[in-house]
């Protein structure tokens, strides 16, 4: 092994990522089908999210080297945090073909299965794991989060004891351990390990994304909301559309059943009157529960640049729809009720645009969300002029902010 490589890969173990590249882009050009070289390259660029051009390496590593099952294992684990299931699991399959034992491998495909949503896959595939290495890390955090998806807590218990014993330094078990505990609804005990997962390594982005969760979860109402979450985010993805969509077409049913029959209207208004306040609790919890944090003088450090903004921006239309709302009440003007709704709607992109991981849906979100406020805004001149199209502009606004919420949840918010 070249000495280039060598001191690369003492970089890598140091996470210097950037002086490790400049070492191995020596060496190809020396030797510029070195798979070794190409393969710590391509885990290089990914570590450093360029995750493209990582796969370009790694892809000309398997065509120098197409029986060498560490780099098919790197493409898995690449087109993975690509968010490219489908390739990740043709390729760490590849992997397990030409290499059965190697526990690495088994921990992707039990990652793989746990995208999926296959708990009893991912299990096996983690068990298939430490079989080969009892002591293997990652494969005790795949099974753990595999036995809760289960339901079944006790194991997965044991199994986190065991991965903590094994390894009580390493911050993956940690966190991981912490996201366990809050899904079972114990934040306090979630709160301990993304503060140590944090401490051991505080740019583990998993274990702050937890962190933040756990300081909201200090409020009954989100602990609920958080629940809720964990239920639906558990089901597949064709059972959560159907369960949204069916929600959707029940309470519109029920709309004109009561627009027919008056006598039943009573007992359906309520319903709708629910319905709409869960709608629009579950498009906002989210980033108004960040509000909370962002008002709080330690919570704030805990929440990123995005969050923080995307609080603010929240902030500022519930604001704004209370200010509208109390000048109704005070004026009794009823065009002032226009704004009112305007900005309690608008709090449904603006406290939401700013998530989505991935720069390019984000800034289509931002964009979206730029386009409702300039509608809203319309909606709310043509209420003050009492022109005769503002109710329909404004039911049009409605409707286009549902549309965008639905856009956020099944393309904006996928990496």
């Amino acid at each position: 092994m070249s000495h280039n490589i060598t001191r690369a890969q003492l970089l890598m173990e140091h996470r210097r990522f950037s002086a490790a590249v400049e070492l191995l882009v020596l060496e190809l050009g020396a030797n510029p089908n070195n798979a070794d070289a190409l393969a710590l390259l391509a885990i290089c660029r990914s570590e450093m999210n360029d995750n493209k051009e990582a796969l370009a390496h790694i892809r000309h590593a398997i065509a120098i080297e197409p029986f060498n099952a560490h780099h098919f294992y790197i493409h898995a684990l690449i087109s993975l945090r690509m968010k490219d299931v489908k390739e990740a699991a043709q390729h760490i399959r590849e992997a397990i073909g030409i290499n059965p034992w190697s526990a690495d491998y088994f921990e992707i495909l039990s990652a793989i299965e746990l995208e999926n949503k296959n708990w009893e896959k991912a299990l096996e595939a983690a068990n298939q794991g430490l079989a080969i290495a009892a002591d293997h890390t990652g494969c005790l955090n795949r099974r753990t989060t595999a036995l809760i998806k289960l339901k079944r807590p006790e194991e997965a218990y044991d199994t986190i004891n065991d991965a903590l014993e094994e390894d009580p330094e390493d911050a993956n078990t940690h966190a991981n351990t912490g996201w366990a505990f809050l899904e079972r609804g114990e934040h306090k005990k979630a709160l301990k390990h993304f503060s140590e997962a944090l401490r051991l390594q505080p740019g583990n982005e998993w274990a702050r994304q937890g962190l933040v969760e756990a300081l909201k979860a200090r409020f009954l109402v989100y602990r609920w909301f958080l629940s809720y979450l964990f239920w639906i985010s558990n089901l597949k993805p064709a059972v959560q559309t159907g369960l949204i969509v069916g929600m959707y077409l029940l309470v519109r049913v029920l709309g004109n059943i009561s627009a027919k029959n008056p006598a039943i209207e009573p007992f359906v208004t309520p319903i709708l009157v629910v319905y709409g306040l869960f709608a629009l609790s579950t498009w906002i919890a989210y980033p108004l529960f960040n509000l909370l944090l962002r008002l709080n003088r330690f919570g704030r450090h805990a929440l990123d640049k995005r969050q923080t903004v995307g609080a603010n921006l929240l902030g500022s239309t519930l604001g704004l729809a209370i200010v509208s709302l109390t000048a109704w009440l005070v004026s009794g003007i009823d065009a002032w009720t226009t704004p009112a709704l305007v900005f309690l709607l608008l709090a449904v992109p603006f406290g939401t645009m700013l998530m989505p991981a991935n720069p390019s849906r984000r800034r289509f979100a931002v964009l979206a969300g730029a386009g409702l406020a300039g509608l809203g805004l319309v909606c709310i001149a043509l209420a003050f002029a009492g022109h005769a199209s503002a109710e329909q502009t404004l039911n049009i606004f409605f409707i286009l902010t549902v549309v965008y919420q639905f856009a956020f949840n099944f393309y904006f918010a996928q990496d």
